[in-house]
C-alpha cells in the first residue's frame, strides 16, 4: 500500500496537481503582498489624516481659545491650574495625552507635568524641535510608554483622574505657532492613536479575507476550466493512442499475414514439388525396380506427413487463438509420457543419442497428457533439427520450488543472445545458412508455450552459440484437483513465440 508521501508526490506530478500548486502559491504570495501593501497604505493614510486633523484642531484651539501670550508671560500657580484645565478639556476630545508649549529658545512654558515648566527641550527632541523652528510640522509615529507619569507631581493635585502610567501608540507632533508672520512658539502634543492600530488591524484582516476569497473564487473558476480542458486533452490523447494502437495492431496483423503466407508457401512448396515429381514418375513410367518404387512411395509418404504436420500446426494455432482447444486434465505420471515421446523419436535418427533422466520420486501432476506429449514432441523435434551434427539430447524431469520442471537439452548450433527474446514469436526464424536448410512451420515453440501456459506453467530457454540449447518448462503441482476430468480452455489471443 503506497504511503501518503508517495501518493502526494504522485498527485503533484499531474498537470492539474502542478496547476493547483502554482495557483495556490500565487494566491498566497499575492495575499501577503496585497495585505502588506494595503496595511502600509492604510496606515499611511490614517497617520496623514490624523496628523492633519490634529494640527488643524491644535491651531484652531490655540488661536481661538488659548492665549498666545503664554509664550511671553509667566503664569502663577493658580493661573497655571486654570490654564491646565482649559487645555486638557479641549485636547482630551482628540485623545491628546501630553502637551508642551515652548518658546523659540526651547524653554518649556507649559506642560501637563508642572515639574517640566522652565526646563529646556530634551536632547532627544532637538531634531523635531529644530524642524518646527523652520516653520515645518514635525511628526513622529512611535510606541510610547509612561506617557502620563507624574503629571502633577506626587500628589497628582492638577489631574488626579489621570493614571500615572500607560502604554500607547502615540502620534508625536511639533507645531510652529506664528503671529503676524513671526514664529512666537512651538506646541508639542502626543496623541493616543492606539484605536487607529486596532482599526488598521481590522481593515488588514478584512483585506486579507477579501483577497483570499477572491483568490479561492478565481482558483475554483480557473481550476474547473483547467480540469475540463485537461480532461478534454486527455480524452483526445487517449483516442489518439487507441487509434495508434489499432494502427499498430493492423500493421502487426499485416506483418503476420505476410510472414504466414511466406512461411506456408515456402514450407508447402518443397513437399508439393516432391509429391508431384514422385507421382508423375510413377504414373508415366511402367518399369521400376522394387527399390526405386519403394523410394518414391517413401518420398510421397514422408512429404505427405510433413504437409500434414504443417496443416496441424496451423490448425492448432488457429484453434488456440479462437479459444477452441480445451484441456482434458487428469492426474498423470510424466515418466511414461516422456518415454512415449522419446522412443519413436530415437528410432528416427541415427546421429543423436537420447538420454532420459526422470526423478523416480516425481509426483503426479494434473495435466492433459496429450497436450504435454505434443509440447515435448515439438521440443525434441527442434532439438534434432538444430543439432545437425548429432550428439546427445538429454530429457529430464525434476522437482524444483514446488513445481515439476521438464527440460530438453541438445548439443546443437545454439541461439544468439540477441535472438532469444524473439524465438517465442509466431513465424519468427533465425536467419542463418542452417535455418534456411531446416524445414519447419515456425509454429512449434509457439504451440509449446501456449500449451504450457494453459497448464499454469512457464517456458524459457538457455543457450550458447556453438554449444547447444536447453528448453525448460514447468507444471505446478496440484494434489487435490476439483474435478478429475475438468475441461479447461486455452485462453484465446495470447501471443506466443516460435522457432521451427
Amino acid at each position: 500500500m503506497p504511503s501518503n508521501n508517495s501518493s502526494w508526490r504522485t498527485a503533484i506530478t499531474t498537470p492539474f496537481g502542478q496547476f493547483t500548486l502554482l495557483v495556490a502559491a500565487i494566491i498566497v504570495a499575492g495575499s501577503v503582498i496585497i495585505a502588506a501593501s494595503a496595511a502600509i497604505l492604510i496606515e499611511r493614510f490614517f497617520v496623514d489624516e490624523t496628523q492633519e486633523n490634529t494640527a488643524r484642531a491644535v491651531e484652531f484651539h490655540f488661536y481661538r481659545i488659548f492665549r498666545p501670550d503664554i509664550f511671553t508671560q509667566e503664569l502663577s500657580q493658580r493661573e497655571l491650574l486654570a490654564y491646565n484645565n482649559i487645555v486638557g478639556a479641549h485636547f482630551d476630545v482628540y485623545d491628546i495625552v501630553q502637551a508642551r508649549f515652548y518658546r523659540p529658545n526651547g524653554a518649556i512654558v507649559f506642560s501637563y507635568d508642572p515639574a517640566e515648566i522652565g526646563l529646556s527641550v530634551k536632547e532627544n527632541r532637538h531634531r523635531l524641535f529644530d524642524q518646527a523652528l523652520k516653520g515645518v510640522r514635525a511628526v513622529e509615529y512611535e510606541y510610547a510608554r509612561n506617557v502620563r507619569a507624574a503629571l502633577a507631581g506626587p500628589s497628582n493635585e492638577l489631574r488626579p483622574d489621570f493614571p500615572t502610567k500607560i502604554t500607547i501608540d502615540a502620534l508625536h507632533m511639533f507645531l510652529p505657532i506664528s503671529r503676524d508672520g513671526m514664529l512666537i512658539g512651538i506646541v508639542e502634543v502626543e496623541r493616543d492613536v492606539s484605536y487607529l492600530q486596532q482599526e488598521i488591524r481590522i481593515i488588514q484582516l478584512i483585506v486579507i479575507a477579501l483577497v483570499i476569497l477572491v483568490g479561492v473564487t478565481l482558483f475554483l473558476a480557473l481550476g474547473g476550466v483547467f480540469q475540463r480542458s485537461t480532461d478534454q486533452v486527455l480524452r483526445h490523447a487517449r483516442a489518439e493512442q487507441e487509434a495508434l494502437s489499432r494502427v499498430s495492431a493492423l500493421q502487426e496483423l499485416s506483418r503476420l499475414k505476410d510472414e504466414f503466407i511466406s512461411v506456408v508457401s515456402h514450407e508447402l512448396r518443397t513437399p508439393l514439388t516432391h509429391l508431384v515429381a514422385s507421382s508423375e514418375l510413377l504414373l508415366n513410367r511402367d518399369q521400376f525396380t522394387d527399390e526405386a518404387r519403394r523410394f518414391l512411395l517413401e518420398t510421397i509418404h514422408r512429404e505427405s506427413r510433413h504437409m500434414t504436420e504443417i496443416v496441424e500446426d496451423l490448425v492448432d494455432v488457429s484453434r488456440i487463438e479462437a479459444g477452441l482447444i480445451r484441456l482434458d486434465r487428469r492426474m498423470t505420471d510424466l515418466a511414461p509420457v516422456i518415454q512415449d515421446v522419446v522412443k519413436p523419436m530415437s528410432t528416427s535418427t541415427e546421429k543423436h543419442r537420447f538420454v532420459v533422466k526422470v526423478d523416480p520420486s516425481l509426483p503426479q501432476v494434473f495435466v492433459d497428457p496429450i497436450r504435454i506429449n505434443q509440447a515435448l514432441t515439438n521440443l525434441l523435434t527442434n532439438a534434432v533439427r538444430y543439432s545437425p551434427a548429432g550428439g546427445e539430447i538429454r530429457v529430464s524431469g525434476t522437482l524444483a520450488d514446488g513445481e515439476v520442471q521438464v527440460s530438453v537439452a541438445d548439443q546443437g548450433i545454439g541461439i544468439p543472445a540477441d535472438k532469444i527474446d524473439r524465438i517465442f514469436e509466431k513465424f519468427y526464424r533465425i536467419e542463418s545458412d542452417l535455418t534456411h536448410e531446416v524445414r519447419g512451420s515456425g509454429l512449434g515453440l509457439s504451440i509449446v508455450r501456449e500449451m504450457v501456459t494453459a497448464h499454469g506453467g512457464r517456458v524459457w530457454v538457455e543457450s550458447t552459440v556453438g554449444k547447444g540449447s536447453a528448453f525448460y518448462f514447468t507444471i505446478p503441482l496440484s494434489s487435490s484437483p476439483t474435478a478429475a476430468n475438468r475441461k479447461d480452455a486455452i485462453p484465446a489471443g495470447a501471443e506466443a513465440a516460435t522457432e521451427g
